[in-house]
């Protein structure tokens, strides 16, 4: 860190924009007039290395913080060690904040530290991940004068955690302290007091909730809910600890790699109950399962389905040439083989929500009556005898179609109609949140499936290209990209829109930062030509997925953090087709 306050230092006293610590100039010993430039400054064998937060940031560094994996004796550099370390690192920071806290100044004055506070899940992060980093290479031999020296070994792996820090910029001794001193000190006492057992608890709790998902993939199960789980969620958003523990009906439960607990088998289930009995906080458990949770939240082991899809309705979204007719038939002035429009009704909307998540290789929907158009979902037998040839054929009647013929199972919560329960594989009753397999009690099991007098649900139709010029980060006459996120929760994209607040399995604003990024690599890729847009975003998103997060991060733009997370393939489609002026051919 010699050299970082020697660039500090000489910027007493004067008004600076901090340029010095970006651009780590050294002058060679060997070649005084000879000059390399490293933002990366090294105390022992922790490095730290400062980019730009954004131009109009200056004074706001983000500072990559590489530490050793062998110092914390970690050997299997995965996401969930790259999750657990950086819980563990965020007391360092806040109590590094506890010692800057003023509340008379605001953190422009007073300094600050910022450290990425994630949510439950793991997931991959921009926050904290492993990479290879070559060693130091160098000696700094006085002030920016450094000298090479030859290097023991090659690449070595190093926990990469991202911090953003707010400078105190009219008080460079202030700055000096925070960044030479306290913060290489609290990086001293984190691996001084790494807690290898913790870390290998949520190792083991990952490589279990992998192994069950593969086991209840492979034996038809698209759900899972271990006995003992925690569903209801507290005001903080963690478990809410005087809720009930979840326990299985005796019918269907089943042991999992050694936990025991509910199974929903592939196929159509209808959860019912009262209100206020848990039905939906137990299909919003369910629809939370996709992810892995951390130990102690509850959901550790309630697993789902990965490629499941919330469906819900979005009056007003826009909707690009999909073929909604298995599901409506008919409207006037328009061609539901090929339907577009600006502004979707509700049954329009989850008609296309429901193919498109199907074209996207989803396996399990899931359905909310309180999120749902009632026309769209069902029709009682009173209204079919009433209106007859009706252009909308409810959700109800493809239910097990798709099932059959494109493994997507479906599971509805519902509680006003039992037009949903003769299509149901399994129905459970929900009763001050404990689960009762009603099933055999409602009709015998050749009952269930409502008769098909429709056509086959067909998929293999439907524009796969984003016309050239049509999909840009450039707003028109601007020579300057435009990729910025608004809440509530709207990408707005070059000169184009989307509206994401109702995309359920978008799980944070970061992730919604992640899936601009991942557009925008498209997007730039393909400037001047038609995007094929499977073949677009699976290729992307296996390179991200294999060379890091941060492969697709740029500070180019102003963002609400400097952070992203990995958003699911499902929700990259998502966004893409919720773009107001994208042309599909």
């Amino acid at each position: 860190m010699k050299r970082l306050k020697y660039y500090l230092e000489q910027m007493k006293g004067v008004k600076t924009n901090f340029s010095a610590i970006y651009e780590g100039e050294c002058v060679l010993a060997s070649n005084l007039n000879e000059r390399s430039y490293d933002p990366t400054y090294w105390n022992d064998e922790v490095s730290f290395t400062f980019a730009r937060l954004h131009k109009t940031k200056p004074d706001a560094p983000v500072v990559e913080v590489a530490i050793p994996a062998k110092m914390l004796g970690i050997s299997n550099c995965g996401v969930a060690a790259a999750d657990f370390c950086l819980r563990a690192f965020i007391p360092y920071i806040e109590r590094l904040n506890a010692e800057l806290y003023n509340r008379a100044r605001p953190d422009e004055e007073n300094g600050k530290y910022y450290i990425y506070h994630p949510g439950s899940v793991v997931l991959q992060r921009t926050a904290s991940f492993f990479r290879k980093r070559e060693p130091k290479g160098y000696v700094v031999r006085k002030s920016n004068i450094i000298a090479d020296v030859p290097c023991d070994g090659g690449a070595q792996d190093v926990l990469v955690i991202t911090l953003n820090i707010q400078l105190p910029a009219r008080n460079i001794k202030k700055a000096i302290k925070m960044l030479t001193r306290d913060l290489p000190s609290a990086v001293e006492q984190f691996i001084l007091e790494f807690d290898s057992g913790k870390l290998r608890m949520a190792e083991e709790l990952y490589e279990k909730q992998q192994e069950m998902r593969e086991w209840l993939k492979n034996n038809g199960y698209c759900a899972f809910i271990a006995n003992g789980s925690v569903l209801p969620r507290g005001k903080d958003g963690g478990a809410k600890r005087t809720a009930k523990p979840f326990i299985s009906p005796k019918t269907l439960e089943i042991e999992v790699c050694g936990i025991k607990g509910m199974g929903i088998k592939c196929g159509v289930t209808v959860i019912t109950g009262g209100g206020y009995s848990g039905k939906s906080t137990m299909l919003e458990s369910i629809g939370c399962g996709v992810y892995n949770h951390i130990l102690n939240d509850g959901r550790e082991y309630v697993l789902t389905e990965s490629s499941a899809v919330n469906i819900r309705t979005e009056d007003g979204r826009p909707i690009h040439n999909i073929d909604i007719s298995p599901f409506i038939t008919n409207i006037p002035n328009s061609d539901t083989k090929n339907f577009c429009t600006k502004q979707s009704s509700g049954s329009t909307s989850q008609a296309a929500n429901v193919i498109e998540a199907i074209r996207c290789g989803c396996r399990l929907l899931l359905f909310d009556e309180d999120d749902s158009a009632a026309n769209f979902m069902v029709k009682d037998s009173k209204m079919r005898e009433i209106i007859k040839n009706d252009a909308i054929i409810p959700f109800t009647d493809r239910a097990q179609e798709l099932c059959r013929s494109f493994d997507a199972s479906t599971i509805i919560v519902a509680g006003a109609s039992s037009e949903f329960l003769p299509v149901a594989n399994l129905v459970l009753k929900m009763e001050d949140f404990v689960p009762k397999d009603i099933t055999s009690s409602l009709f015998e099991p050749t009952a269930r499936e409502r008769e098909n007098y429709y056509d086959e649900i067909d998929i293999s139709s439907g524009k796969t290209y984003i016309a050239s010029g049509t999909f840009s980060t450039y707003p028109a006459s601007s020579g300057t990209e435009r990729v910025v996120i608004d809440e509530p929760r709207v990408l707005r994209f070059g000169d184009d829109t989307a509206l994401c607040g109702r995309i359920k399995n978008i799980v944070s604003v970061e992730q919604l930062i992640g899936i601009g990024f991942f557009l925008r690599e498209i997007a730039l890729q393909k400037r001047y030509a038609k995007v094929g847009v499977k073949k677009a975003v699976d290729e992307l998103y296996e390179k991200v997925l294999d060379e890091g997060l941060e492969t697709i991060y740029t500070n180019f733009f102003s963002m609400p953090s400097c952070w992203i997370e990995m958003p699911r393939i499902y929700e990259i489609y998502a966004v893409l087709n919720r773009f107001n002026n994208i042309e599909f051919i």
